[in-house]
């Protein structure tokens, strides 16, 4: 008798212990706050499908609110609808850029410095395609002003 409840303090007491090793520390550990795009300016680099390798990226500003994205080279806004996905976020951009109608789909993630982003994006008129890559950057601003045709078209 007197062995048998020694082996269940024995369980209940190692049972104990792994839940305070377990338990504790994910209790302990801040949340993560959700990422987002709404809001945010991202420093944006942006590689042309169409354009042969190596595929030197140009330089854009995409800017976002809760319910749109713009880009700095276009001029131009469109749509944006974004879902939480855990700490990071799933969104996308739709936005005209003079007719070409851009598709942005990307993922969003705060990161221990920056948040930063990453996107798909398809030139729906003309049929190309883009890989795009940004950091947040709330003062991001384009060294000159677009003139000529968009980096997102066609040559």
């Amino acid at each position: 008798m007197k062995l048998r409840k020694l082996v269940v303090a024995g369980l209940v007491l190692l049972g104990v212990a792994v839940g305070l090793l377990v338990g504790v520390p994910l209790i302990a550990q801040a949340p993560e706050a959700p990422s987002t795009v709404a809001n945010r300016t991202y420093d944006l680099w942006v590689s042309q499908g169409f354009a042969g390798a190596p595929f030197f990226p140009f330089h854009d500003c995409a800017s976002f609110t809760k319910t749109q994205m713009c880009l700095a080279v276009c001029g131009d806004c469109g749509p944006l609808a974004e879902v939480q996905f855990g700490a990071a976020s799933i969104w996308q951009g739709r936005v005209p850029c003079g007719g070409l109608n851009l598709l942005f789909t990307g993922t969003s993630k705060n990161g221990p410095e920056a948040a930063v982003i990453g996107a798909s994006v398809t030139g729906r008129t003309q049929g190309t395609n883009f890989g795009a890559e940004g950091i947040q950057d709330q003062s991001c601003s384009l060294l000159s002003t677009p003139t000529g045709k968009s980096p997102y078209a066609k040559p």
